[in-house]
């Protein structure tokens, strides 16, 4: 335990001094070779980016450091303790993380960092998101263009297509974990109903992944039935006119659906 705390105070000395712009979050459990594909996209291009990479592994038992010590080992940051799921290591990765900017990648994801460079440039440093697009390379197809509320309210943004402004998690908290698979979507939903909050979308590709993961095989069923409630306290917590507006088109249209369904 002191060992690793010692640990992580000479990571957080060293990064203090360095002015890294991205932090690169990767939550690990036994991803095996896939952790390698994932750190190979990142390393297989020069770049100007100041960046880091931070492991977050959940006591893996298949040795990662037999990939990690593949790449350059002033830019990775491997931590391994026991977490609760992804969004607990999301979360510990945001309180090491000393980037600018922050995204979250799973292993196996192939991140396109030439186009996160562009998205990261001075030019959008008022924005607190800026996201792209992701390709899911099983199907090759695009996911999935401009968000706004409404489009938010039906389906979530890929989370390898959102960089964060770090203060981003100073200003709303960190993930919930509460919700197993969806909290990056409430956690979306809470800034797009935020109109203090600044995001911007650039037409370019983040990452390219496999898809099949965990928020597609299996469902949050505590974020679904609450769903209803989570847009209503959102609501009420951001009331603005936009909003009011939006949330009731929603609650419409899902009525009118019931409605038909019913016939």
């Amino acid at each position: 335990m002191m060992g690793q705390f010692c640990r992580q105070m000479q990571f957080f000395l060293k990064k203090m001094a360095e002015g890294i712009e991205l932090s690169i979050v990767i939550p690990n459990f036994n991803s095996g070779i896939l952790l390698d594909h994932t750190l190979k996209s990142i390393f297989s291009k020069e770049t100007s980016l100041l960046f880091e990479v931070l492991i977050m592994d959940n006591l893996s038992r298949d040795n990662p450091l037999v990939y990690i010590n593949k790449y350059p080992k002033d830019a990775i940051n491997f931590f391994s303790s026991e977490d609760s799921g992804i969004y607990d290591a999301m979360n510990k990765g945001i309180g090491l993380a000393s980037g600018t900017w922050l995204m979250f990648l799973g292993a196996g994801d192939k991140l396109l960092l030439d186009q996160i460079n562009i998205a990261v440039q001075s030019e959008n440093s008022e924005f607190d998101l800026v996201y792209g697009n992701v390709i899911v390379s099983k199907s090759n197809k695009l996911y999935d263009g401009s968000f706004n509320l409404m489009k938010l309210l039906y389906k979530n943004i890929s989370h390898q297509a959102i960089i964060y402004k770090s203060s981003v998690f100073n200003k709303i908290g960190m993930y919930d974990l509460h919700y197993k698979i969806w909290a990056d979507y409430l956690m979306n939903l809470e800034i797009f109903f935020n109109k203090k909050m600044n995001k911007k979308y650039l037409e370019l590709v983040f990452c390219t992944f496999q898809g099949e993961g965990i928020s597609d095989q299996k469902k949050d069923f505590r974020f679904s039935n609450r769903k209803k409630y989570i847009y209503l306290k959102l609501l009420m917590k951001y009331l603005s006119w936009s909003n009011f507006c939006v949330v009731c088109v929603y609650f419409f249209n899902l009525f009118i659906t019931k409605l038909k369904s019913a016939k």
